[in-house]
């Protein structure tokens, strides 16, 4: 294979690899959690919130294991 790219004769220096990224930023959301944040921490990590009763425990458990089951 030939390399053509190598031929080619470049004036300009490469520019220099940047360490930061200014426009990088984390985002925080104010107010309420999205309908599907407690569902997608028990696909992730496989525990959900203390503080939810047990029917709302089974109404996130019970889809997701059955959706698991199909895979």
């Amino acid at each position: 294979m030939i390399d053509h790219l190598s031929r080619i004769l470049c004036k300009e220096e490469p520019l220099p690899i940047a360490e930061t990224f200014p426009d990088a930023q984390l985002l925080h959301l104010q107010g309420k959690e999205p309908w599907f944040a407690d569902l997608v921490n028990f696909i992730v990590i496989g525990m959900l919130p203390n503080d939810l009763n047990k029917a709302k425990k089974n109404k996130i458990k019970l889809p997701v294991l059955m959706i698991l089951r199909l895979l």
